[in-house]
């Protein structure tokens, strides 16, 4: 039971002769799976973080379209628009903006990203 409150570098450890395949079989088996649960789990949260990225890279596109929206088509929605309702011109034509720039950039990135993942051959069923 002591071996229950010992360090686990120390349970892991190898004798200084070097790797005894006999009496350390399980000790390569623990450390290998442990090394390919890290490296599962650094893949995912690296295509987390990547999705991350990408959704934030389609807001800002959305953000900036925002702003050359309102600066270009205010004043023609002003226009349009009935007068009790001119106030709100900047916010509709900085609103179509980023919902036109934010699909557009979001329909490139599902585009980017269906063109990355490999292809299925057409004879697997």
């Amino acid at each position: 039971m002591d071996w229950l409150f010992c360090d686990i570098n120390e349970i892991l450890a190898f004798s200084p002769d070097g790797v005894d395949w006999h009496t350390d079989w399980w000790k390569i088996l623990i450390i290998s799976f442990a090394t390919l649960l890290y490296v599962a789990l650094l893949v995912r949260f690296s295509l987390y973080i990547l999705r991350l990225v990408g959704v934030l890279v389609c807001v800002g596109i959305g953000v900036l379209g925002a702003l050359v929206a309102k600066s270009l088509l205010t004043d023609y929605f002003a226009e349009w628009l009935p007068t009790s309702l001119n106030q709100y011109a900047s916010v509709i034509s900085a609103l179509l903006g980023f919902l036109l720039c934010f699909g557009v950039s979001t329909f490139v990135m599902m585009l980017i990203r269906k063109a990355a993942q490999p292809q299925k051959s057409p004879d697997a069923k």
